[in-house]
């Protein structure tokens, strides 16, 4: 079965194993269809509390380590992945 009217799939990723199935999951939607996923992952910061550039950069590097994983994962599925 293909799924033509699919272009593109937003996955929300934040690591969990909930969220690697959601994108396993999705890359069985878009491969017939020859759809991209895009992969959405948000950082949120306290906004009382200043927050370190440190602490910053361990929550962007920790994004980028989730994102470049599903990346992997759609790469070896041959699915177009932008993240």
């Amino acid at each position: 079965m293909t799924y033509k009217i699919l272009k593109k799939i937003l996955v929300p990723l934040d690591g969990s194993k909930n969220s690697l199935r959601g994108l396993n999951m999705a890359l069985v939607l878009a491969k017939p269809a020859g759809a991209t996923i895009i992969g959405l992952n948000v950082s949120s910061y306290p906004l009382l509390i200043t927050i370190s550039s440190e602490i910053k950069n361990k929550i962007k590097k920790k994004s980028n380590q989730v994102i470049q994983q599903a990346e992997t994962i759609s790469k070896k599925a041959n699915v177009l992945f932008t993240g």
